[in-house]
Protein backbone atom coordinates (compact mmCIF):
# COMPACT_ATOMS: atom_id res chain seq x y z
CA UNK A 1 0.00 0.00 0.00
CA UNK A 2 3.14 2.42 0.53
CA UNK A 3 4.28 2.36 -2.77
CA UNK A 4 0.53 2.82 -4.47
CA UNK A 5 0.49 5.99 -2.22
CA UNK A 6 4.39 7.10 -2.86
CA UNK A 7 4.92 6.57 -6.10
CA UNK A 8 5.67 9.28 -8.69
CA UNK A 9 3.38 8.88 -10.92
CA UNK A 10 4.12 12.31 -12.87
CA UNK A 11 8.14 13.86 -13.09
CA UNK A 12 5.90 17.23 -13.39
CA UNK A 13 4.73 16.71 -9.66
CA UNK A 14 8.11 16.57 -8.35
CA UNK A 15 8.71 19.64 -6.24
CA UNK A 16 12.19 21.25 -4.93
CA UNK A 17 12.80 19.84 -1.61
CA UNK A 18 10.73 16.76 -2.05
CA UNK A 19 12.89 13.64 -0.59
CA UNK A 20 12.65 10.68 -3.24
CA UNK A 21 14.51 7.71 -3.65
CA UNK A 22 14.88 4.87 -6.30
CA UNK A 23 14.59 1.32 -5.41
CA UNK A 24 17.58 -0.91 -7.08
CA UNK A 25 16.62 -4.39 -7.81
CA UNK A 26 19.97 -5.74 -9.38
CA UNK A 27 21.41 -6.97 -6.76
CA UNK A 28 18.73 -10.13 -6.43
CA UNK A 29 17.13 -11.10 -3.97
CA UNK A 30 18.57 -8.17 -2.19
CA UNK A 31 16.99 -4.57 -2.95
CA UNK A 32 17.76 -1.32 -1.83
CA UNK A 33 17.00 2.47 -2.12
CA UNK A 34 19.53 5.33 -2.92
CA UNK A 35 18.08 9.04 -2.03
CA UNK A 36 18.33 12.26 -3.04
CA UNK A 37 16.54 15.72 -2.62
CA UNK A 38 15.12 17.49 -5.55
CA UNK A 39 16.76 20.47 -6.52
CA UNK A 40 15.35 22.01 -9.33
CA UNK A 41 11.73 20.86 -11.02
CA UNK A 42 10.49 20.51 -14.08
CA UNK A 43 7.60 18.79 -16.97
CA UNK A 44 10.75 16.98 -18.85
CA UNK A 45 12.94 14.76 -16.77
CA UNK A 46 16.16 15.56 -18.43
CA UNK A 47 15.27 19.63 -16.63
CA UNK A 48 14.77 17.89 -13.24
CA UNK A 49 17.94 18.15 -10.74
CA UNK A 50 18.13 16.11 -7.61
CA UNK A 51 20.81 16.59 -4.78
CA UNK A 52 22.42 13.33 -3.43
CA UNK A 53 25.76 11.51 -2.27
CA UNK A 54 26.83 9.78 -5.50
CA UNK A 55 29.58 9.39 -7.69
CA UNK A 56 29.23 7.84 -11.02
CA UNK A 57 32.92 5.84 -11.02
CA UNK A 58 32.08 1.95 -11.22
CA UNK A 59 35.00 0.78 -9.01
CA UNK A 60 33.43 0.56 -5.53
CA UNK A 61 36.97 1.96 -4.23
CA UNK A 62 36.81 4.99 -7.02
CA UNK A 63 33.36 5.59 -6.49
CA UNK A 64 33.58 5.69 -2.09
CA UNK A 65 37.18 8.16 -2.55
CA UNK A 66 34.94 10.35 -5.04
CA UNK A 67 31.55 10.29 -3.92
CA UNK A 68 30.19 13.44 -2.53
CA UNK A 69 26.86 15.53 -2.20
CA UNK A 70 26.69 16.89 -5.55
CA UNK A 71 23.31 18.33 -8.03
CA UNK A 72 22.68 15.73 -10.86
CA UNK A 73 20.05 15.53 -13.36
CA UNK A 74 17.60 12.78 -12.79
CA UNK A 75 18.22 10.85 -15.11
CA UNK A 76 21.90 10.43 -13.76
CA UNK A 77 19.70 9.90 -10.40
CA UNK A 78 17.87 6.99 -11.77
CA UNK A 79 21.31 5.60 -13.05
CA UNK A 80 19.86 2.87 -15.35
CA UNK A 81 17.03 1.99 -13.16
CA UNK A 82 14.27 2.07 -13.76
CA UNK A 83 11.35 5.68 -13.23
CA UNK A 84 8.60 3.01 -12.43
CA UNK A 85 10.42 2.39 -9.29
CA UNK A 86 11.14 6.05 -7.81
CA UNK A 87 8.97 7.11 -5.06
CA UNK A 88 8.10 10.73 -3.28
CA UNK A 89 8.73 9.76 0.80
CA UNK A 90 6.66 11.02 2.99
CA UNK A 91 6.64 12.48 6.50
CA UNK A 92 4.25 13.21 9.30
CA UNK A 93 2.46 9.99 8.32
CA UNK A 94 0.28 8.22 10.61
CA UNK A 95 1.16 4.83 12.39
CA UNK A 96 -2.10 3.17 9.85
CA UNK A 97 0.10 4.66 7.15
CA UNK A 98 3.66 3.69 8.09
CA UNK A 99 2.46 0.06 9.11
CA UNK A 100 1.37 -0.62 5.80
CA UNK A 101 4.10 0.62 4.06
CA UNK A 102 7.32 -0.94 2.42
CA UNK A 103 10.52 0.43 4.24
CA UNK A 104 12.51 3.46 3.91
CA UNK A 105 9.20 5.02 2.02
CA UNK A 106 7.53 6.89 5.10
CA UNK A 107 8.36 8.60 8.08
CA UNK A 108 6.33 9.69 11.08
CA UNK A 109 8.10 12.60 12.29
CA UNK A 110 7.62 16.09 10.36
CA UNK A 111 9.81 17.70 7.54
CA UNK A 112 10.95 21.48 7.49
CA UNK A 113 9.90 23.71 5.07
CA UNK A 114 11.02 22.96 1.38
CA UNK A 115 12.77 26.59 1.68
CA UNK A 116 14.88 24.73 4.67
CA UNK A 117 15.58 21.50 3.03
CA UNK A 118 16.66 23.59 -0.06
CA UNK A 119 19.09 25.70 1.75
CA UNK A 120 20.37 22.71 3.91
CA UNK A 121 21.12 20.84 0.25
CA UNK A 122 22.93 24.16 -1.36
CA UNK A 123 25.05 24.24 2.39
CA UNK A 124 26.19 20.44 1.78
CA UNK A 125 27.00 20.66 -2.00
CA UNK A 126 30.41 19.61 -2.53
CA UNK A 127 30.76 18.11 0.70
CA UNK A 128 31.54 14.95 1.89
CA UNK A 129 34.38 13.68 -0.88
CA UNK A 130 35.76 10.43 0.33
CA UNK A 131 33.40 10.14 3.40
CA UNK A 132 30.45 7.44 2.07
CA UNK A 133 30.08 4.91 4.54
CA UNK A 134 26.86 2.34 3.77
CA UNK A 135 26.47 2.60 7.77
CA UNK A 136 27.43 5.91 8.93
CA UNK A 137 27.17 8.67 6.13
CA UNK A 138 25.15 7.35 3.13
CA UNK A 139 22.66 8.76 0.60
CA UNK A 140 19.50 8.20 3.16
CA UNK A 141 21.42 10.00 6.04
CA UNK A 142 21.98 13.16 4.20
CA UNK A 143 18.54 13.20 2.48
CA UNK A 144 17.15 12.96 5.93
CA UNK A 145 19.31 15.66 7.73
CA UNK A 146 17.95 17.77 5.04
CA UNK A 147 14.23 17.06 5.47
CA UNK A 148 14.93 17.17 8.92
CA UNK A 149 17.72 18.30 10.56
CA UNK A 150 18.61 14.64 12.04
CA UNK A 151 20.87 11.82 10.56
CA UNK A 152 18.61 9.08 9.77
CA UNK A 153 18.64 6.02 7.74
CA UNK A 154 15.97 3.45 8.13
CA UNK A 155 16.85 1.07 5.40
CA UNK A 156 19.58 -0.05 7.80
CA UNK A 157 18.18 1.64 11.18
CA UNK A 158 21.44 3.72 11.95
CA UNK A 159 20.98 7.25 13.54
CA UNK A 160 24.58 9.67 12.99
CA UNK A 161 25.32 11.97 15.83
CA UNK A 162 26.24 15.53 14.69
CA UNK A 163 25.01 18.88 13.79
CA UNK A 164 25.30 18.62 10.21
CA UNK A 165 26.98 15.60 7.48
CA UNK A 166 30.69 15.21 7.35
CA UNK A 167 30.52 17.81 10.04
CA UNK A 168 35.10 17.03 11.12
CA UNK A 169 35.51 18.99 7.70
CA UNK A 170 33.79 21.88 8.72
CA UNK A 171 34.10 25.41 10.97
CA UNK A 172 31.94 25.85 13.62
CA UNK A 173 31.41 29.34 12.46
CA UNK A 174 29.90 28.06 8.97
CA UNK A 175 27.49 25.58 10.75
CA UNK A 176 26.48 28.73 12.82
CA UNK A 177 25.54 30.80 9.42
CA UNK A 178 23.24 27.75 8.36
CA UNK A 179 21.47 28.03 11.81
CA UNK A 180 21.10 31.76 11.26
CA UNK A 181 19.92 31.53 7.78
CA UNK A 182 16.97 28.85 8.72
CA UNK A 183 16.11 30.59 11.83
CA UNK A 184 15.48 33.80 9.41
CA UNK A 185 13.20 31.10 6.87
CA UNK A 186 11.51 29.73 9.33
CA UNK A 187 10.57 33.42 11.31
CA UNK A 188 9.08 34.74 7.83
CA UNK A 189 7.36 31.35 8.13
CA UNK A 190 6.02 31.96 11.42
CA UNK A 191 4.60 35.24 9.79
CA UNK A 192 2.26 33.48 7.27
CA UNK A 193 1.34 30.94 9.91
CA UNK A 194 0.56 33.79 12.03
CA UNK A 195 -1.56 35.46 8.89
CA UNK A 196 -3.34 32.47 8.54
CA UNK A 197 -4.26 32.43 12.54
CA UNK A 198 -5.89 35.87 12.70
CA UNK A 199 -8.72 34.59 10.45
CA UNK A 200 -9.38 31.35 12.70
CA UNK A 201 -13.26 32.14 13.94
CA UNK A 202 -13.83 33.97 11.29
CA UNK A 203 -15.99 33.56 7.75
CA UNK A 204 -14.11 32.56 4.77
CA UNK A 205 -14.46 31.37 0.72
CA UNK A 206 -11.89 28.06 0.60
CA UNK A 207 -11.20 29.42 -3.42
CA UNK A 208 -9.35 26.61 -5.23
CA UNK A 209 -6.68 26.78 -8.15
CA UNK A 210 -7.38 30.31 -7.88
CA UNK A 211 -10.53 30.71 -10.08
CA UNK A 212 -13.20 28.30 -8.29
CA UNK A 213 -14.78 28.25 -5.12
CA UNK A 214 -16.15 25.50 -2.70
CA UNK A 215 -19.94 25.14 -2.01
CA UNK A 216 -22.16 22.70 0.06
CA UNK A 217 -24.68 21.13 -2.72
CA UNK A 218 -28.03 21.56 -2.50
CA UNK A 219 -28.66 18.13 -0.62
CA UNK A 220 -26.61 19.38 2.24
CA UNK A 221 -24.09 16.68 2.33
CA UNK A 222 -21.89 16.37 -0.72
CA UNK A 223 -19.18 19.29 -1.46
CA UNK A 224 -18.10 20.45 -4.96
CA UNK A 225 -16.87 23.63 -6.57
CA UNK A 226 -18.26 26.10 -8.89
CA UNK A 227 -16.24 28.48 -11.22
CA UNK A 228 -16.07 31.80 -10.03
CA UNK A 229 -17.51 33.68 -13.12
CA UNK A 230 -17.24 37.24 -13.79
CA UNK A 231 -18.73 38.21 -10.08
CA UNK A 232 -17.53 35.65 -7.54
CA UNK A 233 -20.29 37.09 -4.58
CA UNK A 234 -23.07 35.03 -7.12
CA UNK A 235 -21.44 32.11 -8.10
CA UNK A 236 -23.34 30.53 -4.83
CA UNK A 237 -19.79 29.82 -2.82
CA UNK A 238 -20.33 28.56 0.54
CA UNK A 239 -18.82 30.59 3.33
CA UNK A 240 -17.42 28.05 6.50
CA UNK A 241 -16.34 29.62 9.40
CA UNK A 242 -12.25 28.15 9.86
CA UNK A 243 -11.29 27.35 13.04
CA UNK A 244 -7.21 26.69 12.94
CA UNK A 245 -4.55 26.47 15.52
CA UNK A 246 -0.86 25.88 14.96
CA UNK A 247 2.10 24.60 17.09
CA UNK A 248 4.76 24.43 13.73
CA UNK A 249 6.34 27.19 12.14
CA UNK A 250 5.33 25.85 9.04
CA UNK A 251 1.79 24.47 8.74
CA UNK A 252 -1.25 25.07 10.86
CA UNK A 253 -4.24 22.41 11.67
CA UNK A 254 -7.62 23.55 10.10
CA UNK A 255 -11.32 22.54 10.18
CA UNK A 256 -14.10 24.11 8.26
CA UNK A 257 -17.90 24.47 10.06
CA UNK A 258 -21.06 25.52 8.37
CA UNK A 259 -22.69 27.56 10.85
CA UNK A 260 -26.42 27.43 9.38
CA UNK A 261 -26.30 23.20 9.10
CA UNK A 262 -23.76 23.12 12.18
CA UNK A 263 -21.74 20.20 10.21
CA UNK A 264 -18.59 19.96 9.21
CA UNK A 265 -16.84 19.54 6.45
CA UNK A 266 -15.62 15.58 6.96
CA UNK A 267 -13.27 13.52 5.22
CA UNK A 268 -14.24 9.53 5.74
CA UNK A 269 -11.36 7.60 6.54
CA UNK A 270 -12.36 4.14 4.08
CA UNK A 271 -9.41 1.84 2.65
CA UNK A 272 -10.72 3.01 -0.90
CA UNK A 273 -9.61 6.13 -2.11
CA UNK A 274 -11.32 8.42 -4.70
CA UNK A 275 -14.05 8.89 -1.73
CA UNK A 276 -15.87 11.69 -1.85
CA UNK A 277 -15.86 14.28 1.17
CA UNK A 278 -19.21 14.73 3.06
CA UNK A 279 -21.15 17.53 5.93
CA UNK A 280 -21.45 15.84 9.15
CA UNK A 281 -22.04 16.72 12.58
CA UNK A 282 -19.37 16.16 15.37
CA UNK A 283 -20.18 13.13 17.57
CA UNK A 284 -18.05 11.31 20.26
CA UNK A 285 -17.58 7.95 18.04
CA UNK A 286 -16.95 9.78 14.64
CA UNK A 287 -14.21 11.63 16.62
CA UNK A 288 -12.04 14.64 14.92
CA UNK A 289 -9.34 13.25 12.88
CA UNK A 290 -11.63 12.99 9.84
CA UNK A 291 -12.43 16.78 10.34
CA UNK A 292 -9.72 18.33 10.60
CA UNK A 293 -6.47 19.21 7.65
CA UNK A 294 -2.81 20.63 7.71
CA UNK A 295 -2.56 23.27 5.49
CA UNK A 296 0.76 23.62 3.81
CA UNK A 297 2.49 26.23 2.44
CA UNK A 298 2.24 24.33 -0.87
CA UNK A 299 -1.66 25.17 -0.32
CA UNK A 300 -3.03 21.70 -0.10
CA UNK A 301 -4.89 20.07 2.16
CA UNK A 302 -3.88 16.96 4.08
CA UNK A 303 -6.16 14.78 6.14
CA UNK A 304 -5.56 14.08 9.85
CA UNK A 305 -7.19 10.77 9.78
CA UNK A 306 -5.34 7.20 9.33
CA UNK A 307 -4.84 7.75 5.77
CA UNK A 308 -3.38 11.67 5.71
CA UNK A 309 -4.63 11.77 1.95
CA UNK A 310 -5.28 15.22 0.30
CA UNK A 311 -8.62 16.76 -0.45
CA UNK A 312 -8.73 17.09 -4.57
CA UNK A 313 -11.16 17.61 -7.49
CA UNK A 314 -13.17 15.29 -9.47
CA UNK A 315 -13.99 15.99 -13.00
CA UNK A 316 -17.47 16.43 -12.07
CA UNK A 317 -16.41 19.31 -9.41
CA UNK A 318 -17.01 17.20 -6.46
CA UNK A 319 -14.38 17.24 -3.51
CA UNK A 320 -13.02 13.73 -3.29
CA UNK A 321 -9.56 12.23 -1.31
CA UNK A 322 -7.16 11.44 -2.81
CA UNK A 323 -3.85 9.64 -2.16
CA UNK A 324 -1.50 11.38 -4.35
CA UNK A 325 -0.25 14.89 -3.95
CA UNK A 326 0.36 15.40 -7.35
CA UNK A 327 -3.77 14.95 -7.60
CA UNK A 328 -4.09 17.82 -4.78
CA UNK A 329 -6.01 21.28 -5.22
CA UNK A 330 -4.52 23.85 -3.93
CA UNK A 331 -6.81 25.70 -1.84
CA UNK A 332 -6.68 29.48 -0.66
CA UNK A 333 -8.62 31.45 2.46
CA UNK A 334 -10.54 34.39 0.65
CA UNK A 335 -11.87 36.33 4.36
CA UNK A 336 -15.90 37.24 3.93
CA UNK A 337 -16.67 40.92 4.25
CA UNK A 338 -19.75 42.41 5.09
CA UNK A 339 -20.49 45.03 2.51
CA UNK A 340 -21.60 47.13 5.55
CA UNK A 341 -17.68 47.08 6.13
CA UNK A 342 -16.21 48.17 2.59
CA UNK A 343 -16.73 51.37 0.76
CA UNK A 344 -18.84 51.21 -2.39
CA UNK A 345 -15.90 51.47 -5.06
CA UNK A 346 -14.56 48.11 -3.39
CA UNK A 347 -15.67 44.27 -3.45
CA UNK A 348 -15.71 41.47 -1.22
CA UNK A 349 -14.55 39.81 -3.74
CA UNK A 350 -10.81 41.29 -3.86
CA UNK A 351 -10.58 40.81 -0.59
CA UNK A 352 -6.67 39.01 -0.61
CA UNK A 353 -6.12 35.73 1.10
CA UNK A 354 -3.41 35.25 3.34
CA UNK A 355 -0.05 34.86 0.96
CA UNK A 356 1.04 31.49 1.58
CA UNK A 357 3.85 31.67 -1.01
CA UNK A 358 5.87 34.65 0.60
CA UNK A 359 8.47 32.42 1.75
CA UNK A 360 9.09 30.60 -1.31
CA UNK A 361 9.31 34.05 -2.73
CA UNK A 362 11.77 35.65 -0.65
CA UNK A 363 14.22 32.19 -0.93
CA UNK A 364 14.69 30.62 -4.41
CA UNK A 365 17.84 28.42 -3.83
CA UNK A 366 17.79 27.16 -6.67
CA UNK A 367 18.58 30.47 -8.46
CA UNK A 368 21.96 31.41 -6.17
CA UNK A 369 24.20 28.49 -7.48
CA UNK A 370 25.15 27.34 -10.75
CA UNK A 371 25.09 23.61 -11.42
CA UNK A 372 28.65 22.20 -11.39
CA UNK A 373 29.85 18.73 -12.05
CA UNK A 374 32.93 17.15 -10.81
CA UNK A 375 35.88 15.78 -13.11
CA UNK A 376 34.92 12.58 -12.55
CA UNK A 377 31.65 13.14 -13.73
CA UNK A 378 32.45 14.88 -16.79
CA UNK A 379 35.66 12.10 -17.51
CA UNK A 380 32.29 9.50 -16.84
CA UNK A 381 30.44 11.00 -19.66
CA UNK A 382 33.28 11.47 -22.28
CA UNK A 383 33.94 7.67 -21.95
CA UNK A 384 30.27 7.36 -22.64
CA UNK A 385 29.87 9.74 -25.48
CA UNK A 386 33.78 9.63 -26.97
CA UNK A 387 33.56 13.08 -26.55
CA UNK A 388 36.66 15.57 -26.54
CA UNK A 389 37.42 17.13 -23.23
CA UNK A 390 35.47 20.39 -22.48
CA UNK A 391 36.61 22.98 -19.95
CA UNK A 392 34.97 23.30 -16.49
CA UNK A 393 33.10 26.61 -15.53
CA UNK A 394 33.72 28.23 -12.09
CA UNK A 395 31.31 27.73 -9.65
CA UNK A 396 29.40 30.79 -8.92
CA UNK A 397 31.11 32.53 -4.59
Amino acid sequence: MGSVYTRVRSISSLRPGDHICIWDHSRWPFSYQHHGIVWASSDQLADVRVCHVWSPLQSYKEAQADSCFRISPLEEFLYNRNVKDLRLVEYHTSAFRDFLSKWGEVHRGKSDLPEVVLARCKFLLGLGKGDFNIFTQNCEHAAHWCKTGHQWSKQILTKVSGRVPFEKHLAKEDIDALENEIEEIKGISRTVVNNVLRLSGSKVYLRVCGNKYVRIMDDGLHVNVVPQGENPDTCKRTAFRLECYSKEYNCVKVAFFHEESGRYMFSRSTFSCFRDLRMKKANCLRGTSGMRWEYSSGGHLNSMNQHRRYIGMRDDGLLVDVGLRGDASYFEFVPCVSPSSISTSQSASYVSPPDITLTKRSYNHAKTVRETRSQSMIDFEEEQRGLPEVTLYEPMQ
